[in-house]
């Protein structure tokens, strides 16, 4: 069991050190630019990309575009509030009772509407290696 884990670590520290040379090898003669012109021949480069994106609308079954929380948007009345708590029934016929047009059964509450946009960013390293003057070829 030992021996194993003692392996495993080996083979961990391996990888660690390959990597960690190729990485070192590749950028060795890097070159920090700060422009998007083609890198010079032979030059070779590592360079971190950001990019992002905000998401607020996705699409439903029918391919239409709605918003992310359309699901969780809902209108409230007496009714909804009666099957969490039933005291409240007890309101509603009283209020009932009080007006002929049956106010408690039509006593509209709230209408509860959110909204959402996830914004995500990453970085991902990228290898550039300039193939010719005028070309350069990146990989992420």
């Amino acid at each position: 069991m030992t021996q194993s884990i003692i392996n495993q670590v080996r083979i961990t520290q391996m990888a660690f050190y390959g990597v960690l040379t190729l990485i070192i090898f590749l950028a060795q003669p890097a070159t920090a630019l700060v422009t998007t012109d083609a890198l010079p021949k032979g030059v070779r480069a590592m360079a971190f990309v950001v990019g992002q994106a905000t998401v607020s609308n996705s699409f439903n079954s029918n391919g239409n575009l709605r918003s992310l929380v359309e699901p969780l948007n809902r209108s409230v009345t007496l009714d909804d509030l009666a099957e969490a708590e039933p005291e409240i029934k007890d309101l509603e016929k009283i209020l009932n009772g009080m007006s002929p047009e049956q106010f408690g059964s039509n006593l509209f509450i709230s209408n509860f509407y959110s909204d959402i946009a996830v914004a995500e960013k990453r970085m991902v390293p990228a290898l550039l290696w300039g193939l010719t003057d005028n070309f350069s070829l990146g990989m992420m």
